[in-house]
Order: structure tokens, then C-alpha cells, then sequence
């Protein structure tokens, strides 16, 4: 395993925080059981940590690594559920609450496959419900287009280009002094939200759909990124809830995993964790959907660059000497201190299809990792699909918050 993996597993393994990625896909029409297995069996071919487990060796000193099961059957993971009621989508959604729930079968392979049947229009609900351990969500996306025969898994990783030498390396000591100095203050003064009253595990599953054009028009206009347009309609509904709730807070504090590091094109493998995490600032612009655009912008930028250090790299080869009741406490504060987590998977530009069925829809859900909201938006078809994944253990009205924030990613769509 690499630092990032090692890192993912003791969230995972020494901690609550469960860092479990689950991607929902609307099938148009019906599949069968059989047929599902068979193509996650093809999966395993091609990225062998789905059918390996994780071994932690009792010498001192040795980090886990991947064994291959020897009694791994892919149809052990491939279950199949109904939907109650009339197949709604809040209904199916309160079920995929209900399955994330559900802790993977000790000694076994991290994953679990849910085919749904029930779903309005006919449609029927694949849901696939993996470890962060065996990937991100960038190396997700590849396996399925993988699977779809429209493309191949990437090779190696060309350098970001960062720079060397002893200016750079006194550049860098102050920016680590900065930023560390930053999170101290950050997780001294969180969101004054009032604690929910949830269990830490549950979370409160919303979709917003939003269409690609408008976005990428919006962006256009402003100089920045769909992310950045999604980005400030987010720190709108933030704003919107915060003074719902009578707390003022005039900047936002933004957490966003990126697939690569600046300036790298592909990657070093095609499986595990490459992410590199971002942490800024971003100022509310009430009244002015430009301007948030804009100032989402202007904040990416300054993290985001040639040279920009990988803090949570460092932070991941230091963390096997870290205590697990440690890790967990500092890791829940850390992300605590972030007014919302944003995760952005790039989507497929073609239709593709699981096991024979064409997908429709797809919707990503990233873990909270301790924060109020992370969004996972994914763009397909011509639609931005946005999960808001809600912690009920830390913000009270799950709902009122989700409306806040879809009345903010509305606001900014419209253009004002």
C-alpha cells in the first residue's frame, strides 16, 4: 500500500469516520443477477483489489498489505434488494442510506453490490459500495470506462514540476508555517453549528440536478471552473442556513480533494488514492453570483499551483506512528473546521453500461470524514448530478439544510 492508502485503511480500520465511497447508477430497464457478477468478476481482472483482502502481519513495524482471497466469489457481493413504496427517488435514496450503513463482511474483499429493484419508470438501482481503500473516485470513473470498452486504464505519472533549490525550499518552510498556523486557527474557532443529535454513522442523502451548459456558460463568464460555480452556489446555501440559524460567519473555509496534483496529466497506477487535498478560504458575496464565482476562483488558485506541497501526503507517511484514538479525534476536529467538503468526479462523455444495461444516472457520495456536508457532484448525460451528503450528527435540521443549499446552487445557475 502506498502512505495514502495506509492512511484511508486506519480511518477506516482505527477510527469511526468510515471514509466508504458509494456510487448510485439508474439502469434503464432490467439486469440480471447473474449478469452483474459476471461483469464485476471481468472488474477483478482488471483491478485485483477487488477480489484481495487486507492483511495486517504481526511483526512490529509492518504495514498492511493486499492478499488475494482465495475463496473470493464476486457473487457473494452482489445482492439484490426491492424497493418499498412507489419507488421514488427520496425512497430510494433513504435506502441507500440504510446500506452505507452496513459494515463490510470482516476478512472478505472491501465491496458490496446492490441491484434495486422497484425504481419508478421501470429503471432498476445499482449501487456499489466500496472502500476508499481500493480507490478514489478518479481511478472509479476509470475502471467503469474500463468496463465500457471506451477507454483504458492510464499509465505513468509525469511530474508536476515543482520547484527546487533553496528559495523554493525557504518558500516552502514559510508556506508550511502559514498553513499550519491556519488549521491551528481554523479548528480553534469551527462553524458554530448546533450538534445534531445523529449516531456519526447515518447520514441524510439529497440530490440536486443541474444542467452542464448553464454551468459551463456561467463559468465561461466569470473565468472560472464549474467547480468554481459550484463552489459559490454552495457557500450560498451556506450563507442562506447560517442566518437561518442566527450565526454569523462572513468567510467559509472549503475542503476539495483533487484527482492529481497541479500540472500532472496522468496517473501512477490505476487503482488506490492520488487525490491531493486543497483547503481555502472563500469570502461571502451575498446578492452577487459573479462574484462568488469569482472569489471560488481567486481561492483555488492560491493553493492550487505549480509547487503547491502535498500537506496531506506528508500528513499520510507520518500517520502509522500516530495512536488511533489520537488520529481520529485530530482527523474529526480537522475536517470540523470546514464549512463543507466539495469532491468533483469527472463524469464519462459517452452513455456507458453495467453488465448490458445502459446507464441513465449517476450520482457519487463521499464520505463526510467528520464535516457537516460533503457535495460529490458527477457530470453525465448533459447534467451535473450533486449529492449532498448531510451528518445528522452535526447539523440538527438535515433538511433546511439540504434546501438551503439547493436554493444556492439554484440561485447560481439562474444567473442570479
Amino acid at each position: 500500500m502506498t502512505p495514502k492508502d495506509r492512511l484511508v485503511w486506519r480511518l477506516e480500520t482505527d477510527t469511526d469516520i468510515r471514509p466508504i465511497i458509494v456510487l448510485l447508477f439508474l439502469l434503464d430497464g432490467e439486469v440480471t443477477t447473474p449478469a452483474v457478477v459476471e461483469w464485476h468478476r471481468s472488474a477483478c481482472a482488471v483491478v485485483p483489489r477487488l477480489a484481495a483482502r487486507v492483511v495486517t502481519p504481526r511483526r512490529p513495524g509492518a504495514g498492511p498489505r493486499w492478499e488475494p482471497d482465495p475463496h473470493f466469489d464476486p457473487a457473494r457481493h452482489v445482492l439484490r434488494v426491492a424497493l418499498p413504496g412507489k419507488g421514488t427517488r427520496a425512497e430510494l435514496l433513504s435506502l441507500v442510506e440504510e446500506l452505507v450503513q452496513t459494515p463490510f463482511v470482516p476478512g472478505r474483499p472491501l465491496w458490496q453490490c446492490y441491484l434495486v429493484d422497484g425504481v419508478e419508470g421501470g429503471r432498476t438501482g445499482y449501487v456499489l459500495k466500496i472502500s476508499h481503500t481500493i480507490a478514489d473516485g478518479l481511478r472509479l470513473r476509470e475502471l467503469f470506462l474500463h468496463q465500457s470498452a471506451q477507454a483504458r486504464m492510464l499509465g505513468g505519472v509525469k511530474p508536476g514540476g515543482r520547484g527546487n533549490g533553496a528559495g523554493g525550499r525557504g518558500r516552502r518552510t514559510a508556506e508550511a508555517l502559514r498553513f499550519c498556523g491556519q488549521v491551528a486557527r481554523d479548528m480553534a474557532d469551527p462553524p458554530g453549528r448546533p450538534r445534531g443529535t445523529g449516531d456519526g454513522v447515518a447520514r441524510r442523502f439529497h440530490t440536486v440536478d443541474l444542467p452542464m451548459a448553464r454551468l459551463r456558460e456561467i463559468a465561461r463568464g466569470a473565468d472560472g471552473s464549474v467547480q468554481d460555480v459550484l463552489v459559490a452556489g454552495l457557500t450560498e446555501g451556506c450563507r442562506r442556513y447560517y442566518q437561518h440559524r442566527g450565526v454569523h460567519r462572513p468567510v467559509l473555509t472549503v475542503f476539495s480533494p483533487y484527482g492529481r496534483a497541479p500540472l500532472t496529466r496522468d496517473d501512477p497506477s490505476p487503482m488506490g488514492n492520488h487525490w491531493f487535498i486543497i483547503r481555502f478560504p472563500v469570502p461571502l458575496c451575498p446578492g452577487d453570483p459573479a462574484a462568488r464565482v469569482r472569489a471560488a476562483r481567486a481561492a483555488v488558485r492560491e493553493v492550487y499551483h505549480r509547487g503547491a506541497p502535498d500537506w496531506m501526503g506528508a500528513v499520510a507517511r507520518v500517520s502509522p506512528a500516530v495512536p488511533g484514538r489520537w488520529l481520529q479525534t485530530t482527523f474529526r476536529r480537522f475536517s470540523a473546521s470546514h464549512d463543507f467538503i466539495i469532491s468533483n468526479i469527472p463524469g464519462p462523455r459517452r452513455a456507458i453500461q453495467v453488465a448490458g444495461a445502459t446507464v441513465t444516472e449517476i450520482y457519487g457520495i463521499a464520505p463526510t470524514l467528520g464535516a457537516a456536508l460533503t457535495a460529490t457532484t458527477v457530470s453525465y448525460g448533459g447534467t451535473c448530478h450533486v449529492v449532498l451528503s448531510i451528518d445528522p450528527f452535526v447539523v440538527p435540521d438535515p433538511a433546511v439544510f439540504a434546501d438551503c443549499l439547493r436554493g444556492g446552487l439554484e440561485e447560481v445557475t439562474a444567473g442570479g
